[in-house]
C-alpha cells in the first residue's frame, strides 16, 4: 500500500547509498500546508545551517525584508516587527529551547524576551553583542543553561571560530538610549578575557553531546570533524581566550557542513557495548551542502569512530536544509523511530530519510543505530529555506497499524520562497515500503564503503606494532574522572530567571586525578563548565518534546573485569588459542597495545574475543599530510618475539620478567574483580548472618531491658530529653531564621516591589505620553466642524442681505494656518508626536496632512518596536494621504509613498479602535493608486505595485 506513495527501501550494510531524487517526483506526496503570511523571501547563502524562522509555544519568528523581524503569535492576529537590525542582513534565529528568550544574528547579536502582555506582543532587549565583533553568524544555546551560548565568528586570522559566550561573565555597558546592556568587547574579535574558544580552520557547525555537556562536536571546511573537551586550563590563556582541547581529530577528503550527536547510544555493529566503554553517543555529518550523510560510531578512548553508513542525493550541485526528528523512548515498545528531514532550497522536493533502530542486549534498554532504512519523497509548490520542526503525540493512530515505533506526526513552520506555511506530515504517509530492497529498485544504487575510518587495515600491515616496550606505553593519555556541577532548575517556566546577575552557582568538586608521570595529560575544568551526567535528553539542536532516555548503571555481567578464577586456573592460557573469526582491524586493536585506557574503568569483552579483554591504544596521532594514521607509528621497530604464548605453568613468572607494566594491570584487574565479587556475594551474605544472629542472642535481651528502664524512667528522660533539644536548637533556630530573612524573604520582597513599582511608572508614563483618541472624541470633532461650517454659512448669507457696506474681513484663515503650523513645528520638536499630528488632522485639510510628514522624521516616528502614533491617528493619516495621492501634483508624491510604505506596515487591522473604519479607508486608498496608476508615470510604477501589494494584503 504504501510503495504507490513512494516510499523506497534502502539497503543495509556498511555501503555507500546514492539515490536519484528525480526518480519518483512524480509519486511525492504532498504535506498537509496552511499558509500563514506571504511574501518574497531570499536565501540564507551566506549562513548554510543558520535558521531564518524558528517557533517556540506561543509565537513564530522569522527575517523580512531589510533586516527586519516579524513575530506572530499562533493563536491570534497579534502580530510585532523587531527593528534591531535593520539595514542589516538576519543569518540566524534562535529561541532558547521553547522559553521566551529569543537570539537573533544580523551583523549586531541581541538576546530577547518576547512575550505577550495585554493583547500585545512586547520584546524586551536583555544583552547586545555589538556588530564590532566581525561577521558572526550563528548562535547556538547550551543544552539547559540560558546564560551560555556558542557564537560563530571570524577571528583576527579571517577564520570561522566558535566562542564560548558566558553572560556572568561578561564585561557590560548601559545603551546610550535604550534600557538594555551592551558586551563591551574586550578586544575587536575577543567577546570577554577568558573565554573558551574552538579554533581550528573554517569552522562550519557545532553540536552539544546528548550525553553531557563537556563535549561538543565541530566540523570544518578542510574536513576535519572535532571531538573538544571542555576542561580547559584559565592559565593557558592566549591573546585573552582559552583555546579548548582536542580529543580526538577525523579527517575527511571534503569539506563537512554540518554534524550533530544521534540519540543512539551506540551502532548496531557494537550490539553488546556498554554506555560506560564510549565517551559520546553515535554521531552524523553532512557534506555536499547536506546533500550527503554519513553515520558514524560513537567516539572511544583510544578508539577512532569508524563509517557505520553513507546516503547521497545523486544530482549535481546541491543544497539541502537538513533538520531530524524522533519519538518517545518507550522500554517496553518497539525502538523508536527517527528521520532525517531534507528539503532542497532550490525546488519544492522534500524527503524524510528513514534510520533504523534496535534495542542493546543489554538492560536498561537503549537504542543502537542500524543505518539507513528508506526514504519518503514529498513535493511542495515552492523552495524551503528555512525551518523549525517538531514532533508531536500522533492523531488517529489506530491500534493495528503497524508503526513499528511510529507513533508521532513531524509539524513544522516552513519558510519558502514566497510565503510562510504551517506543515503537517503524519505518522500515516511515513510508513515503511512492504519489500526490502533488491538491485531493481528504482532510483538506488549502492557502492562499497570507502573514506577515512571505513576501510578495514589488514593485520599484516602494522605487524611491527604488535608491542610496544614500556616507555612507549606510557605516552597515552589519562583520562580525569568525572566531576559535578548542580543541576539545572527546571521548575521555573522561565529558564532565562537568572539571566545576567544570576546567583553564582555552587563551586564544584573535581575527582579527577591527573597522572603523575603524564605531561599531556588536559588540565583541570573550571567552575562554569558543566558535567558529565548534566546531560539532557536529546542532542542539542533536535526539536522534541518527549523526555529523556533513562540512565543506565553497570552490572557486574557487563563489567568487562578480568575473572581470576580464569586466570589463574591450570587450563588458562595468555594469548589467544581459540577464537572465533573477526574482522581485521578488531585483530590488530588487540595486538596494539597492552596497556587499558584509564579514568573510564574496563570496556565490555567484546563479543568473540579472549578471555583476556581487549586494551584499546591511545587515539591516534595525525601524520604529517593532515590523514589520520590508525593504529601506525613511524619508525618503531618490532621486537624478535612478537607474540606471546606460554603454557598455564609459567605465564605468570613468564610474562612478569618480560613486561612489568602488564603484571601491574593484571594486578589490579585481579583486585578489582575480587571487590566486585565480594560486593555482589561474600558481603550481603556476612551481612544476612550477622543481622540474624545478632536479632537472635542480643537483642531480645537488650530489648527487655530497654523496656524496663524506659517503664521505669520515663518521665524524668522526657523532662530530660525536652529539656536538652529545646536548648540546643533555640540559638541555631533564631540564626537560621534571621540569616533566611536577610537572604532569601527580604531581598525577594524588595525585588518583587521594585518590578511592581516599574511597571506601574511605565504604564502610567505610556498612558500620560500617548493620549489614546476614541471613538467618542473623534465624533465630538466631526460635530464641531459641521457647527463652525454652519456658522460660517449664516454669516455669509447675512453679509449679502445687508446694505452697509461693511469692508471685509482681514484675511483671517491665512493667519490661522500660520499659527497651527507653528504650533505643529513646535510639538514636533518637543517630540510630541501624538499632539503634532492630532493638531495636523483636526484642520481636515491634506495639504496639512502633508506638511506634517514631511517636516517629522519617520524613523522616529514610526521607526521603533512599537510606533509613537495611535492607531486611530495611523489610519486617518493613511486615508489623507491616500487623498493626496490621488492629486496630480507630484512635488510631495516621495514623502507620501514613503509614509503610506511605513503606515500600512505599522496598522493593525484588528485593532478595536478602527475595526469599523479600517476596510473602507483601505478601499478608498485602492482605488486611489489605481488612478495614480493610470496616469502612467514609470517611475512611479514600482512603488505603487509595492504599496498596492501590502494593501491587498491587509484587506484580506
Amino acid at each position: 500500500m504504501n510503495e504507490k506513495f513512494g516510499a523506497v527501501p534502502l539497503p543495509a550494510g556498511k555501503v555507500r547509498i546514492l539515490y536519484d531524487p528525480t526518480s519518483v517526483t512524480g509519486e511525492a506526496q504532498q504535506p498537509q500546508a496552511q499558509q500563514v503570511a506571504v511574501f518574497d523571501a531570499k536565501p540564507n547563502d551566506d549562513c548554510v545551517n543558520g535558521s531564518l524562522l524558528d517557533v517556540n509555544e506561543h509565537f513564530v519568528v522569522y527575517a523580512v525584508k531589510n533586516g527586519l523581524i516579524r513575530v506572530l503569535h499562533r493563536q491570534s492576529t497579534v502580530r510585532s516587527l523587531l527593528r534591531a537590525h535593520e539595514g542589516r542582513k538576519v543569518t540566524d534565529i534562535s529561541f532558547f529551547q521553547s522559553g521566551d528568550v529569543l537570539g537573533t544574528v544580523g551583523g549586531n547579536v541581541i538576546i530577547w524576551r518576547v512575550f505577550e502582555r495585554a493583547q500585545e506582543i512586547v520584546a524586551e532587549k536583555l544583552l547586545e553583542i555589538p556588530d564590532t565583533l566581525p561577521s558572526v553568524s550563528r548562535i547556538i544555546w547550551h543544552p539547559f543553561n540560558p546564560n551560555q551560548f556558542w557564537l560563530i565568528h571570524r577571528n583576527k586570522h579571517n577564520t570561522n571560530v566558535a566562542t564560548l559566550v558566558e553572560t556572568t561573565r561578561i564585561t557590560t555597558v548601559a545603551h546610550p538610549t535604550e534600557p538594555h546592556a551592551v558586551c563591551s568587547l574586550h578586544s575587536s574579535d575577543v567577546i570577554m578575557e577568558g573565554a573558551v574558544q574552538l579554533c581550528s580552520a573554517n569552522l562550519t557547525d557545532l553540536g552539544w553531546s546528548g550525553r553531557d555537556t563537556r563535549h561538543v562536536i565541530t566540523s570544518h571546511e578542510d574536513g576535519c570533524i572535532k571531538l573538544w573537551d571542555l576542561k580547559t586550563d584559565v592559565a593557558a590563556t592566549q591573546d585573552g581566550i582559552v583555546p579548548a582541547f582536542c580529543k580526538e581529530t577525523i579527517q575527511e577528503d571534503e569539506p563537512v557542513t554540518s554534524c550533530m550527536f544521534l540519540p543512539h547510544d551506540n551502532v548496531s555493529t557494537n550490539y553488546g557495548s556498554l554506555p560506560e566503554s564510549t565517551i559520546t553517543t553515535s554521531f552524523c555529518t553532512a557534506s555536499r551542502r547536506n546533500s550527503r550523510i554519513t553515520l558514524w560510531s560513537p567516539f572511544e578512548e583510544g578508539k577512532v569512530p569508524s563509517k557505520l553508513q553513507v546516503f547521497e542525493m545523486d544530482e549535481q550541485n546541491p543544497s539541502y536544509n537538513l533538520g531530524c526528528c524522533f519519538g518517545q523512548f518507550v522500554l517496553d515498545g518497539d525502538p523508536p523511530a527517527f528521520f532525517f528531514m531534507l528539503s532542497d532550497r532550490t525546488s519544492g522536493r522534500m524527503y524524510a530519510l528513514s534510520l533504523k533502530s534496535i534495542w542493546g542486549k543489554n538492560e536498561p534498554k537503549r537504542p543502537f543505530v542500524e543505518g539507513f532504512d528508506y526514504v519518503v519523497p514529498f513535493m511542495t509548490k515552492y523552495p524551503t529555506y528555512s525551518w523549525s520542526i517538531r514532533a508531536t503525540a500522533a492523531e488517529n493512530l489506530e491500534e493495528d497499524t503497524p508503526a513499528g515505533g511510529l507513533d508521532f506526526d513531524m509539524r513544522f513552520y516552513a519558510m519558502q520562497s514566497k510565503m510562510v506555511q504551517r506543515m503537517v506530515v503524519s505518522h500515516y504517509m511515513c510508513l515503511p515500503p512492504t519489500k526490502s530492497w533488491d538491485a531493481g529498485v528504482l532510483g538506488v544504487r549502492m557502492e562499497p564503503l570507502s573514506g577515512p575510518c571505513g576501510d578495514l587495515i589488514p593485520d599484516n600491515e602494522y605487524e611491527e606494532d604488535y608491542e610496544l616496550d614500556d616507555e612507549e606505553d606510557d605516552d597515552g593519555e589519562d583520562v580525569d574522572a568525572p566531576y559535578s556541577l548542580p543541576q539545572p532548575d527546571t521548575g521555573n517556566n522561565n529558564p532565562f530567571t537568572n539571566w545576567l546577575g544570576a546567583i553564582a552557582a555552587k563551586s564544584t568538586t573535581s575527582n579527577a586525578h591527573k597522572s603523575d608521570t603524564d605531561p599531556n595529560a588536559p588540565p583541570p575544568a573550571p567552575p562554569s563548565t558543566p558535567a558529565i551526567g548534566a546531560a539532557t535528553s536529546v542532542p542539542p539542536g533536535l526539536f522534541t518534546e518527549l523526555p529523556p532516555i533513562p540512565g543506565m548503571s553497570t552490572n557486574g555481567d557487563g563489567s568487562g573485569l578480568l575473572s581470576p578464577l580464569e586466570l589463574l586456573s591450570s587450563n588458562s592460557k595468555l594469548g589467544v588459542e581459540e577464537q572465533s573469526p573477526e574482522n581485521p582491524l578488531d585483530s590488530t586493536l588487540r595486538k596494539k597495545n597492552n596497556k587499558s585506557p584509564k579514568g573510564r574503568g574496563a570496556s565490555p569483552k567484546p563479543k568473540g574475543k579472549d578471555k583476556k579483554g581487549t586494551n584499546f591504544p591511545p587515539g591516534p596521532v595525525p601524520s604529517a599530510d593532515g590523514k589520520i594514521a590508525i593504529l601506525k607509528r613511524e619508525n618503531v621497530a618490532p621486537p624478535e618475539n612478537s607474540s606471546i604464548t606460554v603454557s598455564s605453568h609459567d605465564a605468570l613468572p613468564g610474562f612478569h620478567d618480560s613486561n612489568d607494566s602488564f603484571k601491574k594491570d593484571i594486578s589490579t584487574e585481579i583486585e578489582r574483580a575480587v571487590r566486585s565479587e565480594m560486593k555482589q556475594t561474600i558481603l550481603p551474605e556476612l551481612n544476612k548472618k550477622i543481622t540474624t544472629t545478632v536479632e537472635q542472642c542480643m537483642m531480645k535481651s537488650m530489648q527487655s531491658a530497654i523496656d524496663r528502664f524506659t517503664n521505669k524512667n520515663a518521665n524524668t528522660q522526657t523532662e530530660r530529653i525536652i529539656s536538652a533539644v529545646t536548648s540546643s536548637i533555640e540559638d541555631p533556630l533564631k540564626e537560621a531564621f534571621t540569616d533566611s530573612m536577610k537572604k532569601m524573604l527580604i531581598p525577594a520582597f524588595e525585588a518583587a516591589s521594585r518590578e511592581m513599582f516599574s511597571q506601574v511608572s511605565s504604564a502610567v508614563e505610556a498612558k500620560i505620553s500617548s493620549p489614546k483618541v476614541d471613538d467618542s472624541l473623534n465624533t465630538k470633532i466631526d460635530a464641531l466642524t459641521t457647527m463652525v461650517q454652519a456658522l460660517s454659512s449664516e454669516v455669509a448669507a447675512l453679509r449679502k442681505s445687508s446694505n452697509v457696506n461693511v469692508p471685509p474681513p482681514p484675511p483671517v484663515q491665512v493667519n490661522e494656518m500660520q499659527r497651527m503650523r507653528t504650533e505643529i513645528l513646535g510639538a514636533l520638536q518637543m517630540r510630541q508626536y501624538e499632539i503634532a499630528f492630532t493638531k495636523a488632522l483636526s484642520v481636515s485639510s491634506t495639504e496639512m496632512a502633508v506638511f506634517v510628514c514631511r517636516e517629522a522624521n519617520i524613523k522616529d516616528v514610526l521607526g521603533g518596536d512599537s510606533p509613537a502614533l495611535t492607531q486611530p491617528i495611523l489610519l486617518c493619516i493613511m486615508q489623507q494621504l491616500g487623498v493626496a495621492l490621488a492629486s496630480p501634483s507630484d512635488s510631495d508624491l516621495e514623502t507620501v509613498l514613503a509614509w503610506l510604505q511605513e503606515i500600512a506596515l505599522c496598522v493593525d487591522p484588528s485593532d478595536q479602535a478602527i475595526q469599523r473604519h479600517v476596510s473602507s479607508v483601505l478601499q478608498q486608498l485602492h482605488a486611489n493608486i489605481n488612478a495614480k496608476m493610470q496616469q502612467g508615470n514609470p517611475a512611479l510604477k514600482r512603488p505603487l505595485q509595492m504599496l498596492l501589494q501590502v494593501v491587498r494584503g491587509m484587506q484580506r
